[in-house]
């Protein structure tokens, strides 16, 4: 979790759906960056941090969440990487 980037968090935030992600994983930071859903340290928090978001922010984490997800399912991610990894490339 650390390293990597699971499926499920692409698939939920495909979906639009706000996510829930552990303060040391690998997608802590894109998700606190993008506002799309939460952080925690440990499983016994989340009923505590679920209870801090007022409407206005889980709404927002939700809109966020759904323009990501039209830029994931095009493929825009995707398009991404590939340029970064030709540049690396060609900088060889």
């Amino acid at each position: 979790m650390q390293y990597n980037n699971p499926h499920k968090m692409s698939l939920y935030i495909a979906s639009g759906l706000p996510v829930i992600v552990w303060r040391k994983s690998a997608m802590a930071e894109f998700v606190l960056k993008n506002k799309v859903g939460i952080v925690i340290d440990k499983l016994e928090d989340i009923g505590y941090e679920i209870k801090k978001i007022t409407e206005e922010e889980y709404e927002e984490m939700k809109n966020n969440a759904k323009d990501i997800s039209e830029e994931l399912t095009k493929g825009e991610y995707l398009m991404q990487t590939i340029k970064n990894i030709s540049n690396i490339i060609e900088g060889i």
